[in-house]
């Protein structure tokens, strides 16, 4: 892997002027480690219900793994990362006051030798917390997504404004709740995506599990994507009996999660 270009850092968490945060990076194998003169904080953060360093740490893996995957790889700038998988675990750690960030890349290639999906292991230390997140994207190349598009008559994604006034996070039952998204569960950064990004949807769904079981220290958190999530269709939540939760759109499982809590106040893992 190239070495990775500190500027690519900065520009992918906004960071690169005005508010006063370096960032030094070096590479390390496939893939790199930086050091921070204060808490990175992802610029997208306000626009989630959770915003607490450990989901910080979930979007930051997201967004930094993305341009850092395309240039290791020489993609193109169309070309599409879909998440079929994110694991999250939090522990207790050192109170230094430095903050480190890493992250390695890992490419599965098929028969032709092709990149067919990339796995990013991300690992963040600070504030007394360190966050390991390992998420493994789909390569979606830009003609396959513009198909997909097609056949569900979702080419205009971004010319149609998905207008809900239903839209938000509605308990049916006990262990049962019905999301239905609105125009900014669709939003990447502010420009219209033609699905339901997993993090809305980790999102939302943590709102669900909150509902019943309160606020809760998170210990780890699994999710598997199945589907895309249409923005147009309402989106099933449902807990089964072991814990997990199961999403389902038009009668079809689209993701899957299971959330460990653990021992400790909440609060105090905010940003």
């Amino acid at each position: 892997m190239a070495a990775i270009d500190p500027l690519l850092l900065g520009h992918s968490l906004g960071q690169v002027s005005g508010n006063g945060i370096t960032a030094h990076a070096k590479p390390f194998g496939a893939g790199f480690v930086a050091s921070f003169s204060e808490p990175p904080s992802d610029p997208s953060l306000g626009t989630y219900r959770h915003q607490f360093s450990w989901f910080n740490h979930l979007v930051m893996a997201h967004r930094l793994a993305i341009p850092i995957a395309k240039d290791w790889l020489s993609l193109p700038i169309d070309h599409g990362f879909a998440i079929s998988s994110m694991h999250l675990t939090v522990r207790s750690g050192s109170s230094r006051p430095s903050d480190v960030l890493a992250m390695r890349f890992l490419a599965e290639r098929n028969a032709r030798g092709t990149a067919a999906a990339v796995v990013a292991r991300y690992w963040a230390r600070g504030s007394g917390q360190c966050c390991r997140v390992e998420t493994r994207f789909q390569l979606v190349p830009a003609a396959l997504a513009g198909f997909i598009r097609r056949g569900r008559n979702f080419a205009d994604f971004d010319q149609v404004s998905i207008d809900q006034p239903q839209a938000g996070l509605v308990r049916i039952r006990a262990d049962r709740w019905t999301f239905v998204p609105g125009e900014s569960d669709r939003l990447v950064d502010g420009n219209r995506v033609d699905h339901v990004p997993a993090l809305i949807l980790i999102d939302r769904s943590l709102d669900a599990l909150e509902q019943l079981r309160g606020p809760t220290f998170l210990q780890s958190l699994s999710a598997r994507f199945m589907h895309y999530a249409d923005p147009r269709h309402p989106i099933e939540i449902e807990l089964d009996a072991v814990g997990d939760l199961h999403l389902h759109q038009n009668g079809e499982e689209i993701a899957r999660l299971n959330v460990v809590a653990g021992a400790g106040d909440r609060a105090s893992s905010a940003v």
